[in-house]
């Protein structure tokens, strides 16, 4: 045994060689992605640990086998082969032969040993037939033929460990697709040698690599006749023992066929046990696909609701973390409407007249404010809020507003126009916009509500109150911000409420 240590075969002279890697491995299974890996340790494959990849195939209180490595697919290479040599079902993790790149595509290999032994027998087939290369060969035209000289093998010790006592059924294909040609060779831990000719060289495992080297000739060699051993002599056998053996192979013909039966009603049995519980499995699954199906529904159904009390931002906050906390915004714009004489209109038409009247005009405004970007607050009575920049922050939220505003005023007038028309009184709207610093949150425990505090919030109502209907009444800080995009009439500074003198500003129009 040596340890650590590569052994080099340097020739020289007019010589060819040619070359077999042979697997005889059978990927099973889709392919996966190597998500998390180490060098020759494996975390992870696909959305598994790397033991629970191989739990998937065979079970839970499996472990990773060498009869059963991992096919690391390169390209057009093909693949080559990693055996398991350690696991940690606690870390999940798997270490194998050599590296196994992170990214890479995957799959569990097969090992059948009729199946590697088959391949041995194919792939040797031709071996030695034309020279791949070597020193004295002109790579520019056809390639020569070789005259087989020596054989020189290296095998994985994994391989032959899987297959045991068919191990030297390898070495016999070889040299019965190379007659007299001396075979030699030893195992190791690990072979390099490209997959396929012209390819790279890769470090894999489990594979038997056979190299083929001699001389090169322009014709076909002619293979030597060979002649067979002369058969050894048969002496006559014993009638007794003759019949002693008939008698017990016939015992063993009668004890197989009652096994055989035996083995047959077992499979049987299982076989009904396995399908009973195949019914019975599918039958769950569509109750749980039936009950999962109706769960998803009220989901998406309170959602829906949480969203249409909530902005989408704070009733995801709300979901994840069971509370909402205050944010202060450095500017927002907030606008407040109201109907004039709206308690003298109400005292003229019935409750449900008057609901209906409210959601017609609120409906719209929802709609307006919506496709301008606002966040819809609350309405109190006749009075309706929204506020733009919150609860996402951005910069145009004093001409989203002012925009908004504007579209509420046309929408009036235009029923205004509708109204007079049918000989029904219009309803009148004030609209007052203001743009400062405040502070946003959700107020309770039970019934949610998102609302905004400070004196940005209580001069916007100001400015509501202190306008004239059909009109949009502005403070300096929102017509600084817009004055460019609309034309807007200096009303001067007139007393708001518990304020003082306030700068106010009409809105003409946009520009």
């Amino acid at each position: 045994m040596v340890h650590d240590s590569l052994p080099v075969l340097l020739c020289e002279g007019a010589l060819g060689y040619d070359f077999r890697v042979i697997q005889g491995w059978t990927p099973v299974g889709p392919r996966q992605l190597v998500r998390a890996a180490e060098g020759s340790r494996v975390l992870q494959i696909g959305d598994r640990s790397a033991v629970e990849f191989y739990n998937h195939y065979f079970g839970p209180q499996s472990r990773p086998l060498p009869e059963f490595p991992l096919a690391v697919h390169a390209g057009d290479d093909g693949f080559y082969v990693r055996t398991p040599i350690r696991s940690d079902r606690d870390t999940g993790h798997v270490d194998y032969s050599g590296e196994v790149p992170q990214g890479a595509e995957v799959q569990l290999c097969e090992a059948i040993r009729e199946h590697l032994l088959a391949e041995t027998t194919r792939s040797v087939a031709e071996l030695g037939v034309h020279a791949l290369g070597g020193a004295g060969v002109r790579l520019d035209r056809a390639p020569p033929w070789l005259r087989p000289a020596a054989v020189l093998v290296f095998s994985c010790a994994a391989r032959k460990q899987i297959l045991g006592t068919r191990t030297a059924s390898e070495v016999e294909a070889v040299t019965r697709a190379l007659p007299g040609v001396p075979v030699f060779g030893f195992y190791a831990g690990g072979e390099i040698a490209p997959l396929v000719p012209g390819g790279r060289a890769r470090l894999h495992n489990a594979t038997m690599v056979t190299l083929v080297i001699g001389t090169c000739s322009e014709r076909q060699p002619v293979p030597t006749p060979r002649t067979a051993p002369a058969p050894a002599p048969v002496s006559a056998p014993d009638p007794a023992l003759l019949q002693r053996r008939l008698a017990r192979a016939e015992s063993y013909r009668a004890r197989a066929e009652d096994a055989k039966e035996l083995t047959t009603a077992m499979l049987r049995t299982i076989g009904a046990e396995i399908e009973a519980t195949r019914r019975q499995i599918v039958a769950q699954n569509d109750q749980l696909r039936q009950l999962y199906s109706e769960l998803e529904a009220e989901k998406h159904k309170s959602d829906a609701l949480l969203q249409n009390i909530l902005p989408v931002e704070v009733a995801e906050e709300l979901k994840r973390t069971g509370q909402v906390k205050p944010v202060h915004y450095n500017s927002v714009t907030v606008l407040f409407t109201d109907f004039k004489g709206f308690t003298r209109v109400a005292s003229r038409l019935r409750p449900e007249a008057l609901l209906r009247e409210l959601d017609f005009y609120f409906s719209e405004f929802d709609r307006i404010t919506e496709r301008h970007g606002l966040e819809k607050l609350k309405t109190i009575g006749d009075a309706y809020m929204c506020a733009g920049g919150i609860p996402q922050v951005n910069s145009s939220h004093a001409l989203d507003a002012v925009a908004a505003a504007w579209d509420i005023i046309q929408f009036m007038e235009e029923v205004r126009a509708d109204k007079l028309a049918g000989g029904e009184q219009p309803w009148e709207l004030r609209i007052g916009v203001h743009t400062g610093p405040l502070m946003a949150g959700v107020i309770g425990h039970k019934k949610f509500a998102y609302d905004i505090w400070g004196d940005t919030v209580n001069i916007a109502s100001r400015l509501e109150s202190t306008g004239e209907a059909g009109r949009i009444n502005l403070s300096r800080a929102t017509w600084e911000a817009v004055r460019d995009r609309f034309e807007c009439e200096y009303r001067g500074k007139l007393t708001a409420k518990n304020r003082g003198e306030v700068d106010m500003y009409f809105v003409l129009g946009p520009r």
